[in-house]
């Protein structure tokens, strides 16, 4: 990896960041002493997420999808928690250097505590607003992503759209994301997804984060995504696709890493995106399980940059360079 400090004081942005997935470990044990209070939580004591990368060797894109399910959505199932960790979540990503944040969350109506879709969309915009009145403010514009599940039904949709609309200025874009396994005919959200785009509002898509939805692509094409996200697997009808438009990719180093879609750095999409002169936005995904910091992910697309430039005159790399005077220096 590149050397420490040479991004200190860089500004980072993202724009591929989940508020629930990215809540701060001390924001997180607030929520879990809080819901403690209530019987029937009792295993929260117990429940913990990964913290250390050791604890991650092991992990897998199969056990993302239900530390949500089982712990993080019993966290944030009132407005009060979604405000506070919507908050916390804001600060976070301002006190580590970005500059400019797309937070995005799925809408979820929570029956037992009587929250609505609407509802859950006002808590956030409240946590939205106390960070606007935070001095950290001035260093971050935030803007939000409302998202569509993949389980969502066409009457969801359909309101997780109103929503966005209705809350347009702070709501910049939607997205589709959700468990990869499950596949939706998303030909039926069509309509509503270019009611969004009639209304000023961009489009996001979670596409080919397993091997498995390739067969779907053209069907979730037909959104017409303004961006993508991961993108890891993807036919050479979408790698066309993609090229011809130039459509950006979302890129989550670590995330890709950890959850095993991708074996290691070197054999990373993102070769193939530069190659193919595609954009990109380097992006944290959820850095409350990958542990992953705007700064870290940047430093791992630089180190890949790094190694991908060619040697001098002189017949040695850039890397070999830089490792020989981090060597010097540690001497």
């Amino acid at each position: 990896m590149v050397s420490d400090n040479i991004l200190d004081g860089f500004p980072f942005l993202d724009v591929h960041s989940h508020l629930n997935g990215s809540i701060p470990q001390n924001a997180l044990q607030e929520l879990i002493r809080l819901k403690l209070k209530e019987p029937g939580n009792e295993d929260l004591a117990t429940f913990s997420l990964p913290t250390s990368p050791e604890q991650l060797a092991n992990f897998n894109i199969d056990d993302f999808f239900p530390l949500f399910s089982r712990f993080v959505y019993r966290l944030t199932s009132t407005a009060s928690s979604i405000t506070f960790a919507t908050k916390a979540v804001l600060l976070s990503f301002a006190h580590s250097g970005c500059c400019y944040l797309e937070l995005r969350t799925t809408p979820r109506a929570v029956p037992s505590t009587n929250m609505s879709l609407s509802d859950y969309v006002k808590a956030v915009r409240l946590g939205f607003d106390e960070f606007f009145q935070t001095e950290e403010a001035e260093k971050m514009k935030a803007f939000l992503i409302l998202s569509c599940d993949r389980r969502h039904d066409l009457s969801t949709v359909e309101k997780v759209v109103d929503l966005a609309i209705g809350n347009k200025g702070l709501v910049v874009g939607i997205d589709v994301c959700g468990d990869p396994n499950v596949v939706p005919d998303v030909r039926e959200w069509v309509p509503a997804f270019k009611r969004a785009k009639k209304n000023g509002l961009g489009v996001t898509v979670h596409l080919g984060e397993l091997e498995g939805q390739l067969s779907t692509q053209a069907m979730d094409l037909l959104l017409e995504p303004d961006r993508l996200g991961h993108a890891t697997f993807l036919t050479p009808e979408t790698q066309e696709y993609v090229i011809k438009h130039r459509i950006p990719i979302e890129i989550c180093l670590t995330s890709n890493l950890i959850c095993k879609t991708v074996a290691n750095l070197e054999d990373h999409h993102l070769n193939w995106a530069l190659e193919s002169d595609v954009p990109v936005f380097i992006c944290t995904d959820d850095t409350l399980v990958f542990l992953s910091p705007p700064k870290t992910e940047y430093e791992l697309a630089l180190s890949l940059v790094v190694r991908r430039a060619p040697a001098g005159l002189g017949g040695e790399s850039v890397e070999d360079s830089a490792s020989e005077r981090r060597t010097d220096e540690s001497d």
